[in-house]
């Protein structure tokens, strides 16, 4: 039995058969892409792995953030003066009138 799903156009189109090939690296793109799509859409892991043709454990990961994880804990750039103006730190307090 074919599968479809909706492409990003609306279009319904074949599943791809999975071909067993091994590990499959994906793109940090794609795999925004995955997580987006099971949030918004509600197809289940089993439909988005045949789509891009990944495991069902791949796709898990994916949107459990177990993998692809987004770098959410990263330190603010740190702020350097410019032109010998020091720019404003979030510790500084603006004075009122």
């Amino acid at each position: 039995m074919t599968r479809y799903y909706i492409d990003d156009d609306g279009i319904s189109q074949p599943m791809p058969e999975p071909t067993g090939q091994g590990v499959k690296k994906l793109s940090w793109e794609l795999a925004r892409k995955i997580r987006i799509e099971y949030a918004q859409t509600g197809q289940s892991q089993s439909m988005l792995a045949r789509k891009y043709d990944v495991s069902v454990l791949a796709i898990g990961n994916i949107v459990r953030g177990k993998t692809y994880k987004e770098n959410t804990s990263a330190k603010p750039m740190e702020l350097l003066p410019v032109d010998g103006v020091r720019a404003m730190s979030p510790e500084d307090k603006v004075q009122g009138n």
